[in-house]
């Protein structure tokens, strides 16, 4: 088995990793802009994830956050969280829904609001040293939504490992 996590939102990513925490893919998610709003490419998606999907996989999705800074950003992240799980029940697969906030807590543990972006990318570097976090060859600033991404798989791993113990 291997799990495809997603970082909800419309800078966020996707992120497949085998049970042993190592990445096997990782993509900022697509995106187009219709009707002056930014949205998810579900059509994207399909281009990106196609060569995993015939695999056994554990999807599991980064749920919108309950208070967002405004009432459009929350509706956006309501609609990217919106075309992610439907896009992954047409594929024929199942979902898990994660708290932000619980994942956070257990890969990052307490850190003052603000700097979890910070905390998240220190800690990825030293879990997977090789990654250069980059979203392209031309960019030149880690992508937070890729990292968040891995991690939200990886603490989905060690869930699972604790529960096989």
């Amino acid at each position: 088995m291997n799990v495809l996590s997603f970082d909800n939102g419309i800078s966020g990513a996707w992120c497949a990793l085998d049970m042993d925490g190592k990445i096997l893919h990782r993509s900022n998610l697509p995106i187009f802009t219709k009707f002056g709003k930014t949205e998810i490419n579900v059509l994207g998606l399909t281009e990106q994830l196609s060569p995993i999907l015939d695999r056994d996989l554990a999807i599991v999705i980064e749920e919108p956050l309950k208070h967002a800074p405004s009432a459009a950003s929350h509706a956006s992240m309501g609609r990217s969280f919106g075309r992610i799980t439907a896009w992954v029940e047409l594929v024929g697969h199942d979902w898990i829904p994660v708290d932000p906030r619980h994942w956070q807590k257990r890969i990052l543990g307490k850190c003052p609001q603000g700097t979890t972006k910070i905390k998240a990318l220190e800690i990825a570097r030293e879990i997977w040293p090789d990654e250069d976090w980059l979203a392209t060859k031309r960019s030149t600033v880690p992508s937070s939504g890729i990292i968040d991404a891995a991690l939200l798989g990886l603490d989905f791993i060690r869930q699972q490992n604790k529960k096989t113990k």
